[in-house]
């Protein structure tokens, strides 16, 4: 939260006016905090989700990374790590899809649940050597898209 409060706050208060608010300055820490905890998160992600699928429709975009990510808090040590899989579009500069890897489970298995959930067709699907398996490169080939390994 930190990081977004400064992030505003460093821009001023043309920036702050931009996004909408009534005040010179964008909110601080706190207000993000008690703002982000009363958000209703699965609202809060079609939300986002529907507005960056705008910004993905408006690019002509043609190769799609597969990355995970463990997320920590600024407290890592007492928070568990919330560990994400994610598809970032290169050309839109912007991530498609992301969703949590149970901790059951793995990469691999997450990934062939996120193929169903992108357009692959004609686009180039990239990923580290853990997503060079058969059933992900048929997963790729059924849909249109091409396979390859970093």
């Amino acid at each position: 939260m930190y990081a977004i409060a400064q992030f505003g706050r460093d821009r001023g208060k043309e920036f702050a006016r931009v996004l909408g608010f009534t005040r010179d300055v964008t909110p601080c820490c706190a207000t993000l905090h008690y703002l982000f905890a009363a958000l209703d998160r699965r609202s809060f992600e079609r939300a986002i989700r529907r507005w960056t699928g705008r910004q993905v429709r408006e690019q002509d975009w043609q190769a799609v990374s597969f990355d995970g990510k463990t997320l920590r808090g600024t407290q890592g040590h007492e928070l568990a790590g919330v560990h994400l899989l994610a598809a970032y579009a290169h050309e839109a500069k912007a991530v498609l899809e992301q969703i949590p890897v149970d901790a059951k489970t793995n990469e691999h298995k997450t990934a062939l649940e996120m193929l169903n959930l992108i357009p692959l067709e004609g686009k180039l699907v990239l990923g580290d050597a853990a997503f060079c398996q058969r059933d992900l490169s048929r997963k790729i080939r059924e849909k249109k898209g091409i396979g390859s390994g970093r």
